[in-house]
């Protein structure tokens, strides 16, 4: 779980430039341009269904995953225990701010392993989200002025 929270965080720091750039090339557009932007932009899959598809996806196998380690849990030891992400995995995140460790350690470390796996898995899917929703508008920006160059290409030549 420590990893996907690190790729989550990862993915985020990404998105920020990401998004960045995404705006600057969409503001870059003239106003005909972005309003031809936007209307492609609208016939793709919204970013909030994309995100819901993913979290479903996630949970669906972070259960999966789950229900299987607590079924061979039990049958090695006869009884289910329930664990906190602090006794699963003992590296731990902290930000170096005394007055904020505790909130990191009661908001992720002390909960148990399912809570943390739905936090995770939401985490994951918002900054998958919001990476691919970023690169998918920049594909578009790009596409969009790649085929409006050759048509203004095509009208000079005639």
């Amino acid at each position: 779980m420590d990893i996907f929270t690190t790729i989550s965080f990862f993915l985020i720091v990404l998105a920020v430039p990401l998004w960045a750039y995404r705006i600057f090339a969409a503001y870059r557009l003239p106003a005909r341009e972005r309003s031809i932007l936007r209307r492609l932009i609208a016939r793709q899959e919204n970013a909030i269904a994309f995100g819901t598809r993913i979290f479903g996806f996630l949970v669906v196998l972070a259960g999966c995953v789950f229900a299987l380690l607590y079924v061979l849990a039990y049958l090695k030891h006869g009884k289910i225990r329930y664990l906190t992400f602090r006794d699963a995995f003992h590296q731990r995140f902290y930000s170096g701010f005394d007055s904020i460790d505790p909130y990191i350690d009661m908001m992720l470390y002390n909960q148990i392993m399912p809570i943390m796996m739905l936090l995770t898995v939401l985490l994951l899917s918002v900054s998958f989200t919001l990476v691919m929703t970023a690169l998918r508008d920049i594909r578009l920006i790009r596409r969009l002025r790649q085929k409006l160059a050759r048509l203004r290409q095509r009208l000079s030549l005639v």
